[in-house]
């Protein structure tokens, strides 16, 4: 689903350094992304031609002249030390870009850096990144990506060649993707990525479902132990992905959102209370007491409902 300017960055390499993804998450924002990265580095006659060193080590997780950059920690910021070192403090999980940016391409034709959600750059590290777009070495690209333009600023924008990610049609998804399941359906939000993801996961995705469905059916002393089924679901998605429980967790919770708002009993606090969970698990809260206590909220939630019916 490569849009036209996509083609025309990897077509046409040397008229911009910097791209800007924009759209929602599932949109096909990352894979677009990475597949102008790879172009950028492959150094093939026609980019990327998926046969080069270049292109099987970018596949591989190994291209030393790539680099991904993410938020991290508890803040879900990016911090100035990403970008450039910072005395006195714990080194970034990556090479800060300025030492990245020193040295000229080992094996790729370029040297290509991909900041995702490059909206939660803290102040510093805007303005750090802002130098090195004005004036990048002539080996280097900058792929940015964000689901919140409305937050980048104003003068990254205006260095950026800006693509906008939309959500595929109906026809597209079923072109691409065939029929889909019903857990596919409630929980893939009709985002070619979410829908990989719980197509790669799908017995857990309909484990969740059926987790999920307890809260219409469980009196309220199941409460604990509905938490302790969501949790350990969180932990072995976690796994899966690779990406540990904190995130895990939070795959559940985002899915548990998706489901409430089709098949959970209305009530004005309930989504307020799993978005709520949501963030506190994101930003390192004790998933136990987190689980338990939501699990709890959203049981009550139903009492004053079912006292209402005749």
């Amino acid at each position: 689903m490569s849009s036209t300017v996509t083609k025309r960055v990897l077509r046409e390499p040397d008229r911009t350094h910097a791209v800007l993804f924009v759209g929602h998450e599932g949109s096909g924002v990352l894979r677009q992304a990475r597949e102008v990265a790879k172009g950028w580095l492959c150094t093939g006659a026609e980019p990327p031609c998926d046969a080069c060193p270049s292109c099987r080590s970018f596949d591989a997780g190994t291209c030393v002249d790539f680099q991904a950059i993410e938020p991290t920690g508890a803040s879900r910021n990016i911090l100035l030390k990403v970008i450039v070192p910072v005395e006195n403090e714990e080194p970034p999980a990556t090479i800060p870009l300025s030492l990245f940016f020193r040295t000229s391409p080992l094996m790729a034709k370029r040297k290509v850096v991909l900041i995702q959600n490059a909206d939660r750059l803290n102040e510093r590290a805007s303005s750090a990144l802002l130098k090195m777009l004005e004036e990048p070495p002539s080996f280097g690209k900058f792929i940015l990506t964000t689901g919140s333009v409305s937050r980048m600023p104003s003068t990254i924008l205006s260095r950026c060649t800006s693509i906008v990610c939309s959500m595929p049609s109906t026809e597209e998804l079923s072109e691409e993707f065939g029929e889909l399941s019903g857990a596919e359906s409630l929980f893939g939000e009709g985002a070619p990525e979410r829908l990989r993801l719980v197509r790669e996961n799908s017995a857990l995705f309909e484990d969740m479902s059926l987790a999920f469905s307890q809260f219409n059916s469980e009196p309220i002393g199941a409460a604990l132990r509905i938490a302790e089924q969501l949790r350990s679901l969180g932990e072995a998605l976690g796994e899966k992905l690779g990406s540990g429980n904190r995130q895990g967790n939070a795959e559940v919770l985002r899915a548990l959102g998706r489901w409430w708002i089709t098949n959970g009993v209305p009530h004005p606090e309930a989504l307020a209370c799993i978005a709520e969970s949501h963030r506190a698990i994101l930003g390192n809260g004790g998933a136990p007491a987190i689980f338990d206590a939501l699990v709890t909220r959203l049981m009550l939630c139903r009492e004053p409902m079912e006292a209402a019916r005749p």
